[in-house]
């Protein structure tokens, strides 16, 4: 029986390097939207992990897809790092960003965000 895809399969983090090309969508930036892909990529988790999740990416980024420590390189919605193997510049698309996210995860917990363990409480 084949197993059910996870969110994050939508981009193989195994797949971004610096020649691959993200395909051109455009989609104004709203904290609603960003929320909605949260809601995607998490969704299997149960509602809890959600809102856990939407409370991390809000104290990490304040959701905003562009946000970006200029000293630590941890960029987009949930400011990760390129030290997990993705370049930098995917890390601005919302979705690569959350299916990222979701990744580690997956593999970790919260564990990756625990240095704002003091604003998201997990």
């Amino acid at each position: 029986m084949k197993s059910e895809p996870k969110a994050y399969d939508i981009y193989d983090p195994s797949k971004l390097t610096s020649d691959f090309e993200l395909p051109r969508i455009t989609v104004p930036y709203l904290a609603e939207n960003v929320e909605a892909e949260i809601r995607k990529a998490f969704g299997d988790l149960g509602e809890k992990v959600v809102r856990q999740a939407i409370k991390v990416a809000r104290c990490e980024s304040g959701l905003r897809p562009k946000a970006e420590n200029t000293e630590s390189k941890d960029s987009g919605v949930f400011q990760v790092n390129s030290i997990h193997g993705i370049p930098q510049r995917f890390l601005f698309n919302t979705k690569v960003n959350i299916a990222v996210a979701r990744y580690l995860y997956d593999h970790s917990g919260w564990q990756p965000w625990a240095p704002s363990r003091k604003c998201h409480g997990l």
